[in-house]
This record gives structure tokens, sequence and C-alpha cells, in this order.
């Protein structure tokens, strides 16, 4: 689980990595992927889940384990909104 302070600065980097300009998104802990509209959106819900979690509460599938890159497979969706997330170089899965 990353600490508050990391992820704010995680959302202050942006949805976009720098260099390449790849979309990130964020990895919750029931397994979840969420898009960077709804990280910031539901921030306030995040921060109360991660911290009530220190406090020996259990899991309830809020908190940020990572902010990373979907590089390869089907697109995602994400787990609050349901908008797509596309893996930056598409399913090799897939017939072209």
């Amino acid at each position: 689980m990353l600490e508050v302070s990391k992820l704010k600065e995680e959302i202050r980097s942006g949805e976009f990595a720098w260099p390449g300009g790849y979309q990130r998104a964020a990895i919750i802990s029931d397994g979840g992927v969420m898009c960077f509209d709804c990280l910031k959106t539901e921030f306030k819900s995040i921060i109360r889940s991660m911290i009530d979690h220190t406090k020996g509460y259990p899991l309830d599938g809020w908190e940020v384990e990572g902010i990373t890159v979907l590089w390869e497979g089907p697109d995602d969706y994400c787990c609050h909104c349901n908008k797509v997330i596309a893996t930056e170089y598409g399913d090799p899965k897939e017939n072209n």
C-alpha cells in the first residue's frame, strides 16, 4: 500500500507518465484498476480508508497499492466508473 504522501505525489505527477506520455492507472487493494479521474474525485474516500487501515480496520478495497502503466494485454476498465483503460501495446493474443 502506498503511503499518503507518496499517493499525493503520484497524483500531482499527473495521469501520463514522463517520459513517454503513457496513461497511468491505480491498482487497488482488491485487485481492481482505477482511472486517474476517479483517483482524484474519490481521493477523500481513499485517504480515509488508508488511515482507517493503519488503525487496524479491515481492508475495504479503496486502498491504492500502486500507480502503473498497463503495458500489454486486453484493455481494462475502471473499477469505479467503468471507463476503458487501454493498454499501451494492446493484446498480443488478438488477431490483427
